[in-house]
């Protein structure tokens, strides 16, 4: 199984530079939701639930770096 770099830790300068911004709470309540998110589409992507009729596939655009 592929672990993907999504699965890595968040980097002492990306901590850093994410404390300048956000207070405590905020970091918190993001790592929540995207914890929760990523739980959902592992979860829904593993008991192959199909898209709604209204929803299409499409790809996604290029990361800009």
């Amino acid at each position: 199984m592929s672990t993907g770099k999504w699965l890595t830790d968040i980097s002492d300068s990306t901590w850093t530079t994410l404390t300048e911004r956000y207070d405590e709470q905020q970091m918190l309540e993001v790592f929540a939701l995207v914890g929760l998110y990523r739980f959902f589409a592992s979860m829904l992507n593993s008991c192959r639930v199909p898209l709604d009729d209204w929803q299409t596939a499409h790809d996604l655009p290029p990361v800009q770096k």
